[in-house]
């Protein structure tokens, strides 16, 4: 499969490609070009597990409550009563 590079640099990548490699609208890609000029072109997907501890436990558990009053304070920007 051939693509086309535009006046602006862009591709447009093959659907089947796309397909085949679970590429959706807004992911990233990562080029990398090997010593040998082979240009690759690797998605940057990685699962959801990879995320596992990367945030220590509170020291305490938090309520329903005090959650919903954190979020008041940041989506009002102050505190809500």
């Amino acid at each position: 499969m051939t693509a086309t590079l535009s006046v602006k640099g862009q591709i447009t990548m093959p659907k089947p490609i796309r397909e085949k490699c679970g590429l959706e609208v807004g992911d990233k890609l990562n080029f990398l070009l090997r010593d040998d000029g082979v240009l690759e072109l690797v998605p940057i997907k990685q699962p959801a597990s990879r995320l596992k501890g990367m945030l220590t436990l509170p020291e305490k558990a938090v309520s329903i409550e005090e959650m919903n009053v954190a979020i008041a304070k940041g989506a009002c920007g102050h505190e809500r009563d």
